[in-house]
């Protein structure tokens, strides 16, 4: 499974050249619900390649993919406060905390990213597969 994004560079050839990258979400599925009101396009394996085809442009043909992924394909795990900042750059921030009480609100879900133009990426919440 992957996380569906789109990059772009903005005044592309000038100084002043940025690049951009958002990760796509829609409304939440079951699962997430509890957590927040959206998250990310989530993709299964066989979706990957049409979403990564540069040659599909028709809006019907890419609507398929916003959609919530089923609630089966994810669990949560609460994890280090310390992820919030960037200068705890570790994979330790990302480590489950021993579940000390059971019934504790999760705070921190961690998605890294990097891009093409269409993009899928490999999440770092915890997808079941």
């Amino acid at each position: 499974m992957s996380i569906a994004g789109i990059w772009d560079a903005w005044r592309p050839g000038t100084a002043h050249e940025r690049w951009s990258f958002s990760i796509l979400t829609t409304a939440a599925n079951t699962f997430m619900s509890t957590i927040h009101d959206r998250m990310p396009v989530i993709l299964g394996r066989s979706d990957e390649d049409a979403w990564l085809d540069p040659e599909v442009h028709e809006q019907e043909a890419l609507q398929k993919f916003f959609k919530p992924c089923p609630s089966s394909w994810l669990t949560a795990v609460e994890i280090s406060p310390l992820v919030n900042s960037p200068k705890n750059n570790t994979p330790a921030v990302l480590q489950p905390i021993v579940a000390a009480k059971a019934c504790r609100t999760i705070r921190s879900l961690t998605i890294f990213a990097t891009g093409i133009t269409r993009t899928a990426l490999t999440p770092v919440i915890q997808l079941k597969q």
